[in-house]
């Protein structure tokens, strides 16, 4: 029978550390193989648009990662390809401009974006650390009090 929640080996900083990593790929990793992080001045498509997209996509992202690791059959993991690729092929919003007509320099766009990144996993990686944490020391003191009656 499956675990609920946490491996096996009860290791549950790992677990939700896996957790964190799934949800930077989903709400940050995924949305911008599409839409890069922008520094202002960059030339952009309608705002409304790009967040119809990312949000789009972060869902779509969590659902087929949901249904890769998650699901119980073949046929969910395969359902998970086209689930994550759809955003992808449909394609993020971006304006109709020539090369080199943005304010900003490519390299401080593209260092901007890698740092911003780079926060992001470092920020979901420390936010599963710490729910891991906070879920051992809860998951403890209820077995220690169930222990106890």
């Amino acid at each position: 029978m499956r675990q609920c929640c946490w491996a096996a080996n009860g290791s549950r900083q790992n677990t939700a550390l896996g957790w964190g990593a799934a949800a930077f790929a989903a709400a940050g990793l995924a949305p911008a193989m599409g839409l890069a992080p922008e520094l202002p001045g960059m030339m952009a498509e309608d705002l409304f648009a790009r967040q119809q997209w990312w949000v789009m996509t972060a869902a779509m992202s969590a659902v087929g990662l949901w249904l890769l690791l998650r699901g119980e059959t073949g046929w969910l993991r395969l359902l998970a390809i086209p689930v994550l690729l759809a955003p992808h092929l449909w394609g993020a919003p971006h304006p109709a401009i020539e090369a080199g007509a943005s304010a900003v320099p490519a390299e401080l766009a593209a260092r901007f974006a890698a740092m911003s990144l780079a926060v992001q996993a470092v920020l979901w990686a420390l936010t599963g650390f710490l729910v891991g944490t906070f879920w051992q020391r809860i998951g403890a003191a209820s077995e220690a009090e169930a222990d106890g009656r």
